[in-house]
């Protein structure tokens, strides 16, 4: 098989780490734009929370439909369709004039994110042999560096316009569709699935798909990302309503250190990476995973402790809790890697893209609302949140356990 050339491979990973920077800027302006969008389509927490888990659940449509697309017609048209979707979706939900049609403009967007990752990591790792983990967390640090920028364009706007700015946040989000063009002339289709287009595969992809190997490997990495998500959503979609409406902390005010928090994902995501490259991927996840855990109950244990802003957040310990937790969650870096090395070649991208959106799909939507919905017998929003966030992870814990070693496939 021809190899890649090393400037095919790092224009591989710009232009899919540009495409994921788009992902965790997408998820992060609905966190931060839920109290105007309230107030525009005078809505309830209940709807937005429900406008949150249709759009988790989309991603699960958009990963099936789209990982089937880039295993069929290539990882490059599939890569440039769900781009395209969710740019486009997202720039028009600036333009909604009520809930029901930004509720649509939400599910479309999430159609084009729920397929994008699995074939981002399909095409990586076909590409990149040696170093694939630390390329994969440098790929996947890419949603934290989305996240910062989210912070960073949603402050700035909602600022200068308090009560329309959510809109202005929104049609930054059309960006991501102008990827497109770009990726049309510089990203190579994936080699690896060019050969296996040209010979004869002994067994179709739905016979490979149900294998019973295969099924163990998909209910194994859907219960470790639906924990995960069911973890991450309930902190990423209520932290920053329970700081403006619980500890009366201004967007202004609690936007610099939200930014910190994700900052610093991004050289620990390297370091993920690094580390499940010399380690193994399962040995990492479960490093991380622990200090997640820790981290977790000392922030529970501070929201206990303090249940008011003492004034300065930066010494708060409540705030200083959260950091903790942004610092140390992350073995999803080795999530994208792991998953593309343990599925076959001609179900790649289907079966990842499954693995993961699913899991974002049902963890991150059913946490959205239960969260709300436990409020009121776990003592407030903020410790429904902090609860849940510990049984997501602790059933994400048990996966990894299951899952087996892949670091020295090919």
């Amino acid at each position: 098989m021809e190899e890649y050339t090393p400037s095919e491979r790092y224009w591989i990973l710009l232009l899919t780490f540009l495409g994921f920077l788009f992902d965790g800027y997408d998820l992060l302006i609905y966190s931060f734009t839920i109290v105007p969008i309230e107030k525009s389509f005078y809505s309830t927490d209940f709807t937005m929370g429900l406008v949150a888990s249709l759009t988790l659940f989309s991603t699960l449509v958009g990963a099936i439909i789209f990982g089937w697309v880039s295993d069929r017609y290539g990882r490059k048209r599939g890569l440039m369709l769900t781009i395209a979707t969710y740019g486009i979706a997202t720039f028009i939900s600036a333009f909604t004039q009520n809930i029901v049609q930004f509720s649509i403009t939400r599910v479309v967007s999430g159609l084009g994110i729920g397929g994008e990752w699995g074939i981002g990591f399909s095409l990586l790792s076909e590409a990149w042999s040696k170093n694939r983990g630390l390329a994969g967390g440098i790929l996947q640090s890419a949603f934290s560096v989305g996240m910062v920028l989210a912070v960073y364009v949603s402050s700035v706007f909602l600022v200068l316009y308090p009560q329309e700015g959510w809109r202005y946040v929104y049609i930054t989000g059309g960006i991501p569709a102008v990827l497109v063009a770009i990726i049309r002339f510089y990203i190579p289709e994936s080699k690896s699935w060019l050969e296996s287009s040209r010979i004869r595969v002994k067994m179709e992809r739905l016979k490979v798909f149900f294998k019973i190997e295969t099924l163990r490997y998909l209910l194994s990495t859907l219960l470790l990302t639906s924990g995960f998500f069911f973890m991450a959503y309930a902190i990423i979609t209520w932290w920053p309503k329970i700081l403006i409406t619980i500890y009366n902390i201004s967007p202004n005010e609690f936007s610099a250190p939200l930014m910190v928090g994700s900052i610093i994902q991004v050289p620990v995501i390297f370091l993920v990476g690094y580390v499940s490259d010399r380690i193994g991927r399962k040995k990492t996840s479960i490093l991380f995973a622990l200090l997640t855990l820790i981290s977790l109950i000392t922030w529970l244990i501070f929201i206990h402790l303090y249940k008011i802003n003492l004034g300065n957040i930066w010494t708060w310990p409540v705030m200083d809790g959260y950091i903790f937790y942004q610092a140390v969650s992350l073995y999803i870096g080795v999530f994208g890697i792991w998953f593309s090395e343990i599925f076959a070649l001609k179900i790649k991208s289907t079966a990842s893209n499954i693995s993961y959106m699913a899991g974002r799909g049902i963890g991150g939507a059913l946490s959205a609302t239960m969260v709300v919905l436990l409020s009121p017998y776990l003592g407030g929003l903020q410790f429904s949140m902090l609860v849940l966030a510990i049984i997501g992870l602790i059933a994400s814990m048990v996966a990894i356990f299951i899952l087996p070693e892949t670091k020295t496939s090919n």
